[in-house]
């Protein structure tokens, strides 16, 4: 006779906990995905915004013709690299990277043969040299959804003249490097072919910091040593002192006669003093310990090459 079982006449303690213990695992993960979702979303549009800031900037210093020497601050600005960063001339900064670092310029109001020829002022380089379509909105202050009328949506703010006013998040200075050929001359006014590039910064700090009771500089600048003296794509380097430094930020190598910018592929625990680079080739051997400049607030650089 076979025996048959009696049904179930409900679920154990046991199982409801194993149950509310998979439920509230799986809405941790939801909630953790939603953060990390809204992160990604903010860094998705500075990077969008960064590629249209550099490109516009690209534009501007040929609209403005920012290249022309008769403009430069200092016309002879030495025989190799340098950078036009009225910016960072306004806060006092000196050579960007320090000692070891290339001169920093401004631009001239008027051409330098003319007797009247000046800096251009300080709310003139930021007005240039922010990208003026990050724009303000204001929006309506009743908190209420608003009906679909022209008056009640979000409007761009402007200033007193009637111009939208952008928040001034983005802002953007040019290194300029003359090509290898011509990096020896020492007649700047031989020279024609100039490797520049557009450097758009987010939110740029233009004065030392304190953070843990040190001070810690606008620009920084540290020795390179590369590791197997191979700098082909950028390589792997090795810097003097450890610094702050996370993947997806930018460098500058230079010595004197070249600048160019890398994107920090790889790091160790920060902070580090081992870092991988992507970029352009470097000369490992014919300049074995160039200097790293570092700018946090660097998001995008753009570079073309230009024939004056």
């Amino acid at each position: 006779m076979s025996h048959i079982a009696a049904s179930r006449r409900g679920i154990s303690l046991l199982e409801v906990l194993i149950s509310i213990f998979v439920i509230t695992v799986g809405l941790l993960g939801l909630a953790s995905l939603v953060t990390v979702g809204g992160f990604t979303v903010v860094e998705a549009g500075k990077a969008d915004h960064a590629g249209m800031c550099g490109r516009a900037a690209l534009r501007e210093i040929k609209i403005r013709n920012m290249l022309d020497r008769n403009y430069w601050s200092d016309a002879n600005p030495g025989t190799g690299a340098f950078a036009i960063d009225p910016i960072g001339a306004y806060a006092g900064l000196g050579k960007l990277g320090g000692t070891n670092g290339i001169p920093r310029i401004t631009l001239l109001s008027m051409p330098s043969s003319n007797a009247q020829s000046q800096a251009i002022s300080e709310s003139l380089a930021e007005r240039i040299f922010s990208w003026a379509d990050d724009l303000q909105f204001g929006l309506p202050e009743d908190s209420q959804p608003p009906p679909d009328d022209e008056s009640t949506r979000p409007r761009a703010v402007v200033d007193v003249t009637g111009l939208p006013q952008s928040k001034g998040d983005f802002t953007w200075f040019i290194t300029v490097t003359p090509a290898k050929s011509e990096s020896n001359l020492a007649d700047v006014s031989r020279k024609r072919l100039y490797s520049v590039s557009a450097v758009v910064c987010f939110k740029r700090r233009l004065k030392a910091e304190k953070v843990d009771g040190k001070d810690i500089p606008a620009e920084q600048s540290r020795r390179v040593t590369f590791l197997g003296g191979v700098g082909y794509g950028g390589g792997s380097i090795e810097l003097n002192s450890p610094i702050e430094i996370d993947e997806k930020e930018w460098i500058m190598l230079c010595d004197g006669r070249h600048c160019k910018w890398y994107e920090v592929a790889s790091a160790g625990t920060s902070p580090t003093s081992m870092l991988t680079l992507t970029g352009p080739d470097w000369d490992a051997k014919g300049s074995p310990n160039p200097t790293a400049v570092i700018v946090d607030e660097v998001i995008g650089v753009y570079s073309t090459t230009v024939e004056l």
